[in-house]
């Protein structure tokens, strides 16, 4: 909104208003696979993605593949121990309990006193990923919008439209999720918003589809990447809805076969 003040010296101010109306057209396409993948199965096979460029992090942090696979973590635990002297008596997990047995002893014992004690372990993990946004390092039509602080991990096209690509492995299942935004400042026809939200993009969510659903398919993780329910429709921000019709979602699911 542009506000214009004339004359603001008069006692009559006049207000010439200026009104942009920004409308925000959004796809979201969610794939899902069936049931939910055990935790250790999911960190082994956002590992195996990872060797094929495709990341699993959080959505405003650069992706770094050696944050997957099977890792080295250490683990700090502190401990007090309650000694008299050179005497070591117990250990307790707590400073405030071995105050406590500082003070109920004192008296008998003058030298009881108690030393933090930090005890670090190694041991190897199948990492878990940090977030459920994609970050592709393959070819895609779209930039690559990744950044270390600022904005989210997306794709950009012209006319400002974006793709955000998500995995998620919960309650509702293993997913696969496209949301695709336009910033527009006019209401627009039926088919520039197809022309810009599904051709726009189609390329890129059948690269994406097909080297997710490469690794899924393997018999080791047991899914059948072509017994899916699939989700699609279309919101604005003037709060209407419309779904996306099947040949939309057929085009989007056929797209695999074309890259």
């Amino acid at each position: 909104m542009v506000v214009t003040l004339s004359s603001l010296h008069k006692p009559d101010i006049n207000l010439l208003l200026v009104i942009n109306i920004a409308i925000q057209y959004s796809r979201i396409m969610t794939i899902n696979y069936g049931k939910r993948m055990g935790d250790t199965d999911f960190r082994k096979l956002c590992a195996e993605l990872s060797e094929k460029g495709f990341l699993i992090c959080h959505f405003m942090n650069v992706a770094d593949s050696a944050d997957f696979g099977f890792i080295a973590t250490e683990k700090t635990k502190i401990s007090y121990d309650i000694v008299d002297g050179d005497e070591h008596i117990m250990s307790v997990d707590y400073r405030h309990t071995a105050s406590y047995i500082k003070a109920g002893f004192s008296k008998v014992m003058p030298n009881i006193d108690f030393n933090r004690v930090n005890t670090t372990t190694t041991r190897k993990v199948w990492a878990e990923p940090k977030g459920d946004t994609v970050v592709f390092t393959g070819h895609t039509d779209g930039w690559k919008n990744n950044y270390n602080e600022y904005g989210v991990n997306n794709l950009k096209y012209s006319d400002d439209v974006y793709m955000r690509t998500q995995v998620t492995n919960g309650y509702e299942g293993l997913t696969l999720k496209f949301t695709v935004t336009w910033d527009c400042l006019t209401i627009q026809r039926k088919e520039m918003i197809e022309e810009m939200m599904v051709q726009e993009v189609l390329a890129d969510m059948g690269r994406l589809q097909k080297r997710f659903e490469g690794r899924l398919k393997l018999k080791k993780f047991g899914y059948d990447i072509n017994d899916v329910t699939i989700n699609c429709h279309f919101d604005a921000k003037t709060e209407s809805r419309s779904e996306c019709t099947p040949d939309i979602v057929k085009q989007v699911r056929d797209a695999r076969r074309g890259v």
